[in-house]
């Protein structure tokens, strides 16, 4: 069971729950669906539960990704009881800023742009957001998966689908497939998010009332936002 500061919706507790029970997990999801919030819940449960705690590691392509990922984090803890919520901060001369939250359990949430050492020491679970856009994926990953065939810890790769089918997150997803570890690949797009209540929600958020209308017209908004790019962005369609 997964115990949860916010309702989470159900695309976003299957991703929980795949990332959870495979060894590896490629997670294709549109963009505007919640997954950060998601696994920063799961985060969370992971490092500050009980029974069984472990370190988890989130890498994201930059230090405000890590930030707000870090944020959640910090008043999910504080919501469930779990932690007080503090981030210490690590700065090194010439190197990402690294954020650290620890918990009663002795374990902790790591955030960090990608270095090739953040998760020495400390490996159990490792998330890596918006994957396709992460420098040197296929050299920081390279120690994980030899580390998860030999049968230590979890890895989670999400990303938006990338424009350039040369991009090195397909490569180590083929290679991921190639290790013949439990893998499973999951898509979460926006309509699936949509018809889990996404809308309602923004909406129960926002203090409006949801309407048919409203939600036609929120997504047509969004649409044109993301203009020729909807389809990959939105649908993934790639």
């Amino acid at each position: 069971m997964i115990e949860t500061a916010h309702s989470l919706l159900p695309h976003q507790l299957a991703a929980i729950n795949f990332s959870r029970t495979s060894s590896y997990f490629v997670c294709f999801a549109a963009r505007r669906i919640g997954m950060t919030l998601a696994f920063a819940e799961d985060g969370v449960e992971t490092s500050g539960r009980a029974d069984s705690p472990e370190n988890f590691t989130y890498v994201a392509p930059s230090e405000e990704g890590c930030r707000e990922f870090m944020a959640y984090c910090s008043s999910i803890a504080v919501s469930t009881g779990r932690g007080t919520g503090h981030v210490d901060v690590c700065k090194n001369p010439g190197r990402a800023e690294v954020l650290k939250m620890s918990f009663p359990s002795g374990r902790v949430i790591v955030a960090s742009p990608p270095e090739p050492d953040v998760f020495r020491g400390l490996f159990g679970r490792l998330v890596v957001d918006q994957a396709a856009w992460v420098d040197r994926l296929d050299t920081m990953l390279k120690p994980v998966l030899a580390l998860i065939a030999s049968g230590g810890g979890r890895l989670t790769l999400i990303s938006n689908p990338p424009k350039d089918r040369t991009n090195p997150m397909l490569a180590v997803t083929e290679q991921i497939r190639s290790l013949g570890a439990p893998t499973l690949e999951g898509r979460f797009a926006l309509s699936d998010a949509i018809e889990g209540g996404l809308y309602k929600t923004i909406c129960r958020l926002s203090g409006i009332d949801w309407t048919p209308e409203r939600q036609r017209e929120w997504l047509a908004n969004l649409r044109k936002v993301y203009g020729a790019d909807a389809e990959r962005e939105l649908d993934l369609i790639f």
